[in-house]
């Protein structure tokens, strides 16, 4: 796995700040932005050494979306080695198959707009983090 640096953490994290400023003098839904946040946040949690650990080894975070997200990717990706431009849309499958069990939890439509936070995260850092 190749996880992000301090700098880099704070670094990535500016896009979605901007993204949700933006966002928020637009008439966006607040749901809608909560969604594109949680995609942004699930992609930076998993490069964040810190966080991925916690989260893979606390008994307390077994049942937490983010931990299933990691281990769905953890099973896609220690099998098949992918490029890195491909490995955004196999992030984003993956964001998008959790959409669907939120929009069953939930019953909003606005749930399926999470790919786009985790298209935003990992487009981002594929273009500047390296």
């Amino acid at each position: 796995m190749n996880y992000l640096n301090r700098k880099q953490q704070f670094i990535s994290l500016l896009p979605l700040a901007v993204l949700v400023v933006a966002l928020s003098f637009s008439s966006t839904d607040t749901f809608a932005i909560l969604m594109i946040s949680f995609g942004y946040i699930w992609n930076w949690g998993i490069c964040n050494e810190k966080i991925y650990e916690r989260i893979n080894t606390n008994p307390r975070y077994r049942f937490s979306f983010l931990r299933v997200y990691s281990k769905y990717g953890e099973l896609i990706f220690d099998r098949v080695s992918l490029a890195p431009a491909l490995t955004i849309f196999v992030r984003a499958a993956i964001t998008f198959g959790l959409s669907g069990i939120f929009y069953l939890l939930t019953g909003d439509v606005l749930s399926f707009i999470l790919p786009v936070g985790t298209l935003s995260f990992e487009s981002f850092k594929l273009l500047v983090i390296k």
